[in-house]
């Protein structure tokens, strides 16, 4: 969400045109926060957002005591973020060239902003590079990581090539102790996590499990 105009001219530069409208709907966030998280995982902790859009979770985040760490390579979204007051590494995800981050973090938030499709033939760069993403979080700290597994005609993948490719990725999560869902899009929609892709996984670790999550377990670490 936008507050001012300030913010508005700012992120009139971003790549995305969805990044540019000032009336992104912020409640997918809050939902999210509701039925997934709560204030305790906010509280005296130190979260890292990968691609933060107009960083609507992370101000929701530190309205309840957080810490936010971002990373972000659009340089109109990291001036937004920079404007809004939060530390944003530049980093290119697509790349594999993330930052020296020396920390480990209590929470990792990711809301369609990776992809296992991405430099897929540079394989072990890639998936090396998602697990030690992943590998960023605590042993107790928590994970809600929705990647957009959209896939262009420009990949040219066979569907074994496909599976192949959504199942490494979903190996990766299970071996750094997520919990892997696909839900329905009813249930996806409500999060904020619709739209036209592969697949629609959900890996949590450590967070709250709603009711409605249930029947959609796909595996477990």
């Amino acid at each position: 969400m936008l507050l001012n105009e300030t913010e508005i001219g700012i992120a009139a530069n971003a790549q995305q045109a969805g990044m540019r409208n000032p009336k992104i709907d912020r409640s997918p966030f809050e939902s999210i926060i509701k039925d997934f998280l709560s204030p305790e995982f906010f509280q005296g902790k130190c979260i890292i957002d990968l691609g933060p859009g107009q960083y609507d979770f992370s101000e929701l985040g530190r309205s309840l005591g957080a810490t936010m760490e971002h990373l972000e390579n659009d340089p109109a979204i990291i001036a937004l973020g920079e404007y809004k007051g939060f530390k944003v590494w530049d980093c290119n995800m697509t790349e594999f060239d993330m930052p020296m981050l020396r920390q480990k973090y209590d929470g990792m938030f990711c809301k369609l902003s990776i992809s296992a499709f991405w430099n897929r033939t540079k394989s072990k760069n890639q998936w090396s590079y998602f697990k030690n993403l992943l590998n960023l979080i605590k042993d107790d700290g928590w994970g809600f990581i929705a990647p957009w597994n959209g896939l262009s005609q420009s990949h040219n993948l066979s569907a074994a090539e496909i599976e192949s490719t959504l199942n490494r990725q979903r190996s990766i999560a299970l071996s750094a102790g997520f919990s892997f869902y696909l839900l329905p899009e009813r249930i996806n929609n409500n999060y904020g996590l619709g739209g036209i892709t592969e697949d629609k996984p959900l890996f949590i670790k450590n967070t709250k499990i709603p009711n409605c999550l249930s029947p959609y377990l796909y595996a477990k670490p």
